[in-house]
């Protein structure tokens, strides 16, 4: 066998580098798609959920303590938040509030609202000096989708067609003009034709959920 000549292994090696050249990119082009990903999922788990913001200000005091965050001071000393809570909370003044008051609101924040709130983003809590910031998202902007009481407009429908129904028999039987020349049959055919808008009503309201700024949602927390 004849060994092989020095002018084919240059092109072997220059194939090689070359396949290695451009097989280079696109396992770049794969670290950076990786890295924009974790980006994008970093960023959609750091987001506050609407929903999830109405959960955990379900709780009064934990609503208070974002009220004072917005409304009283960004940041301040966990004490003079409990002080200013645990006035709202007895309606009275933060200089009328006892050691006691304080302290039962004090020791709640500290050690369970406090750092719930700070897990679901709503405010950043350094235990260890027990300080308190509030987050520079405007929760406020959110918008929560709020199923309708199914229970509430069934009762509002019944109450509306018993009332109707009774209206036009009481007429008819009274013999009221329009109604009591009417025959009983024809009385029922009134009162099902009356009937028949408020069910249409009733189905649209509880197949329709509605959009409530979360400032909505919170005041209807406190009524």
């Amino acid at each position: 066998m004849s060994p092989p000549s020095a002018e084919s292994t240059p092109e072997k090696n220059g194939s090689l580098a070359s396949s290695s050249q451009t097989e280079t990119p696109n396992t770049e082009a794969g670290m950076d798609a990786s890295e924009d990903s974790n980006t994008e999922l970093a960023v959609e788990e750091d987001s506050l959920d609407a929903n999830e913001v109405i959960d955990i200000l379900s709780n009064e005091r934990r609503r208070l303590l974002w009220r004072y965050l917005r409304q009283e001071s960004p940041e301040g000393d966990l004490s003079d938040a409990s002080r200013q809570i645990a006035a709202w909370e007895n309606g009275t003044t933060v200089e009328e509030v006892d050691y006691d008051e304080r302290k039962s609101v004090y020791t709640s924040l500290h050690q369970f609202h406090c750092p719930k709130m700070e897990d679901a983003g709503l405010i950043e809590f350094d235990k260890r000096d027990s300080v308190v910031r509030a987050v520079s998202e405007e929760p406020e902007e959110f918008v929560v989708e709020v199923e309708p009481d199914v229970d509430q407009a069934l009762s509002t429908t019944v109450i509306a067609l018993c009332t109707a129904t009774g209206v036009i028999i009481g007429a008819w039987g009274f013999g009221l003009p329009v109604f009591g020349d009417l025959t009983l049959a024809a009385v029922f055919l009134a009162t099902g034709i009356g009937a028949v808008p408020a069910v249409f009503v009733y189905s649209l309201l509880v197949r329709t959920n509605y959009d409530v700024t979360l400032p909505d949602a919170l005041s209807r927390l406190d009524t």
